[in-house]
């Protein structure tokens, strides 16, 4: 549920001989990257085959474009960042067809493109935003990546914890179209409740510290909570904290992360997730984590590293044993179907181990497997 924009066009035949599905894309990114200089690292954009992403602040959907036989497409989502995200988007578009002479066809529910209504626009955003206050869940996440969900009790949005009632302004982070400090502060607050607490592990962790950063420089006068928030912040880019659910940070807390399809656990909302070689794993400053999901044949037996003894959960065999390297793992065999999961967990912290320990503790009383 969201408000889509969605336009097609087409390139001149001229341009088109020249340049073909990835290629016209590419010509396409360059003149994106031009028109986007004053958002910083707030832009990023990738292609990948016949479409191009581009994204204008990591915390909300990317723009995509993609070549097809009969031209180009865009489309986006604009209801998780608010109306200023719309407008920039629709401008970037316009942008691309002055360059390129796209001649775009525009489907936006807002009424706001082509003929810059920002009128209809805004009322179409503060509709969307009563309907979700109106009936959404009481406990849910709102316009968040569902990674996010739950990660505090109630009602929770891109700057926090709402209310049982809210406006756009409580809900997105850009309501009025332009870059002044105002929205700088509230892309701030965004980040600094969407974005990593501890030091960068992954690429993506990297660009979000510098849109943190970016954000911070170009902000107002800010209110306390984000001016301690931003200190904290700050501070744990060289040592990440414990986990703790206080304070503006969704990932500064726990997050419950799916292991395999019916298993779950909490991890540090830190702990960046990666697949790599067909396993899911979990890196965080003070541990490691993998998780692979096999197929095993009847008759299977656990291997030498896990010599037992079974902890049974009904008819469920696991182990938990020590690899050569000293990293503590655990095998989770499940016979119907016949289904192997091996955790491995590398950390020479021991609260780590005890948060294992105590995990495992909840599985053998609970239903999980039944």
């Amino acid at each position: 549920m969201g408000i889509d924009v969605y336009a097609t066009g087409r390139f001149p035949k001229a341009r088109i001989l020249r340049a073909k599905g990835q290629e016209a894309l590419t010509l396409v990114e360059a003149s994106a990257r031009a028109w986007a200089k004053p958002f910083g690292p707030l832009y990023a954009a990738r292609v990948e085959g016949d479409t191009l992403w581009l994204s204008l602040f990591p915390f909300a959907g990317d723009i995509e474009i993609g070549a097809t036989p009969q031209g180009i497409t865009a489309r986006f989502r604009s209801s998780n960042l608010g109306a200023g995200f719309h407008v920039a988007a629709v401008e970037l578009l316009e942008h691309l067809d002055q360059k390129h002479a796209i001649g775009w066809a525009w489907a936006d529910e807002t009424g706001y493109a082509p003929g810059h209504n920002i009128a209809a626009l805004e009322q179409a955003m503060a509709d969307f935003v009563g309907v979700l206050a109106r009936f959404g869940d009481a406990m849910g996440s709102f316009c968040l990546d569902t990674a996010l969900a739950g990660a505090r009790p109630g009602r929770i949005g891109p700057m926090g914890p709402l209310g049982a009632s809210f406006a756009p302004q409580d809900l997105q982070p850009w309501p009025e179209p332009g870059l002044t400090a105002q929205t700088w502060t509230r892309l701030l607050r965004a980040a600094l409740w969407q974005g990593p607490w501890g030091p960068p592990l992954t690429d993506e962790d990297e660009r979000e510290a510098r849109v943190i950063r970016h954000c911070a420089e170009r902000a107002g006068p800010l209110h306390e909570d984000l001016a301690v928030a931003l200190a904290e912040w700050q501070g744990a880019q060289t040592i990440c904290p414990r986990p703790q659910a206080q304070g503006i940070g969704y990932r500064r807390g726990m997050l419950r992360r799916e292991l395999v399809p019916g298993l779950t656990m909490e991890l540090p909302g830190q702990a960046a997730p990666a697949i790599e070689d067909g396993e899911l794993r979990f890196l965080h400053a003070d541990f490691w984590l993998g998780i692979l999901h096999a197929e095993v044949k009847p008759g299977f037996a656990f291997p030498p590293a896990f010599p037992g003894p079974d902890i049974a959960i009904g008819d469920i065999a696991m182990r938990k044993g020590k690899m050569a390297t000293g990293s503590a793992s655990v095998a989770i065999f499940r016979p119907v179907p016949h289904d192997l999961v091996i955790l491995t967990l590398a950390s020479t912290e021991p609260w780590v181990r005890e948060a294992l320990d105590d995990w495992l503790a909840t599985l053998l009383a609970s239903d999980v497997f039944t």
